[in-house]
């Protein structure tokens, strides 16, 4: 019995492990009739980060409230450090992976190299 109960809690670990790793990062769950849009452009509108194409996030304009897609920040440029939810920045994208923050003195984070 203490064999099995050992064997048990093994895999009972192991599945939540798994189950863990599968939630990383939420992404929207279909009905089955539903084919979501491809990715969108630069420029174009989102609702969450999934929305947009690889090396652009999804940005919400402080000034007008809506969200579209940019490209992440490059050298030089202003980058956003977290997301608020959905992975959808204010104002600006994230830095691209290559790059960090160098805090300004008026706290608006720009990109630098590593």
């Amino acid at each position: 019995t203490l064999c099995t109960a050992l064997a048990l809690i093994v895999v009972i670990t192991a599945l939540l492990a798994e189950v863990a790793v599968s939630f990383e990062e939420q992404r929207p769950v279909w009905p089955p009739f539903f084919r979501p849009r491809p990715p969108g452009g630069v420029g174009e509108p989102c609702t969450i980060g999934s929305d947009c194409m690889s090396g652009t996030c999804c940005v919400r304009s402080s000034s007008n409230h809506s969200q579209t897609c940019q490209k992440l920040g490059l050298y030089g440029q202003e980058c956003s450090d977290s997301p608020i939810k959905g992975q959808v920045y204010d104002d600006h994208c994230p830095c691209t992976s290559d790059l960090r923050f160098a805090p300004l003195l008026h706290e608006t984070p720009i990109s630098s190299k590593l």
